[in-house]
């Protein structure tokens, strides 16, 4: 399907743009007179704006979770990850919601990046005027913790995933990462409210697709469809790694989803 002239494109990346800065004064028209004059930048606008977050493939809060989550796993994104936060924001995302994406990448892209991307995230909703509330916070006990694990692990992989003595086999094939894997990266983090297991699933693909873990990729791709996430919205995440990620690894990617739908 053609995707008309290039004024329409520059267009569309225009109307996306005024949506991602969303101040009430910056309608389409102010957008496209603030937009860079330098050719990478406009081949940015025009192709990551008006040709991919205008496709129909994810809403735009699900595609802002797709960034989010893409910007944090890559670290030091710090301009790109404050106008993606702030674009999150105006396209439905609570500031809980915004911070509980980088929660889930905490255990996907490690803390350190995550804890860059909420420095960040600070700073915006400082500037947009909103809190961030804190939780009072107990670390849950390590029975109810590994029951928790357990119960994600069924929901993303199946019953079998669950059955007695499956905590002690990923134990026996991981050694402790498989230990931690399913008490913390299942158990506390996974299980925590605020955002849907649908949710959670895109904003790990999004990771593991940035990231190139091609295994991991197929293993959560899978789940993915078990939470909810389409084969068109896998597919989805999978081209928009293209403007933030490059060619080869959104070809490998796609790659690893369609062998997992076929």
């Amino acid at each position: 399907m053609s995707d008309g002239t290039g004024r329409e494109r520059h267009h569309r990346a225009v109307e996306i743009i005024a949506s991602v800065r969303g101040t009430p004064e910056l309608r389409a028209d102010t957008a496209e007179r603030q937009l860079a004059n330098t050719t990478l930048m406009n081949l940015a606008y025009d192709f990551a704006f008006g040709d991919i977050w205008t496709r129909p493939g994810l809403t735009l809060r699900d595609r802002s979770m797709s960034v989010i989550a893409m910007l944090t796993a890559l670290g030091g994104q710090g301009l790109q990850l404050r106008s993606h936060f702030r674009g999150g924001f105006n396209h439905g995302l609570s500031p809980v919601q915004l911070a509980e994406i980088l929660i889930q990448a905490a255990a996907y892209a490690g803390f350190p990046r995550a804890q860059h991307a909420m420095t960040e995230l600070q700073t915006v909703l400082q500037n947009l005027g909103v809190a961030l509330e804190t939780e009072s916070w107990v670390t849950a006990d390590d029975d109810e913790r590994r029951a928790a694990g357990l119960k994600v692990m069924e929901g993303l992989f199946g019953p079998a995933a669950a059955a007695p003595g499956a905590a002690e086999r990923m134990e026996e094939r991981l050694g402790a990462v498989g230990r931690y894997a399913l008490d913390f990266a299942f158990g506390e983090v996974w299980s925590r409210p605020h955002l849907t297991k649908r949710e959670r699933s895109l904003v790990v693909v999004s990771i593991l697709a940035i990231l190139g873990r091609e295994a991991e990729l197929k293993i959560h791709a899978r789940g993915g469809l078990s939470h909810g996430l389409t084969p068109e919205e896998l597919e989805e995440i999978v081209v928009t790694v293209i403007p933030y990620g490059g060619f080869p690894l959104a070809v490998e990617a796609m790659r690893t989803v369609r062998e997992v739908l076929a």
